[in-house]
């Protein structure tokens, strides 16, 4: 396919300076993914082609869209933490690095827990859909 590849993963899973979102998991508190290429929203990297490749639309990849417990927390909750789901805050690294999340792919979508709801804007399509 001749197109870039750029893992967000945790952090002992990755080598360099690193861009990070925090996200809440669950009932056990923040997590962290993280991206590569810290360079990448530097104003010198736009100006390489690597980087204006890097820069443009992108497509997200997941294994399964679902929020777990933490979409059931309260209303405070909801409003301390922006992020309530790991694929919403692949796309909020995403955006950080500054590129464009066109559009997200799951293999299951766990319909129940709403995850829809925390990726806003961005479409979305799954493979196979859970509705209990």
């Amino acid at each position: 396919m001749k197109i870039p590849f750029i893992p967000i993963r945790k952090h002992e899973k990755l080598p360099g300076k690193l861009i990070t979102v925090s996200y809440e998991y669950g009932e056990y508190g923040l997590a962290n993914i993280f991206i590569i290429h810290e360079h990448m929203i530097s104003s010198k990297c736009k100006k390489t082609t690597y980087c204006k490749r890097m820069l443009a639309n992108v497509l997200l990849f997941d294994d399964i869209l679902a929020t777990g417990g933490s979409f059931h927390k309260s209303l405070f909750m909801k409003q301390f933490f922006d992020i309530l789901c790991t694929a919403a805050a692949a796309v909020k690294l995403i955006e950080k690095s500054g590129a464009t999340v066109s559009c997200a792919i799951f293999l299951a979508n766990l319909t129940y827990l709403n995850g829809k709801q925390m990726l806003k804007n961005t479409p979305y399509y799954s493979v196979i859909q859970f509705h209990e």
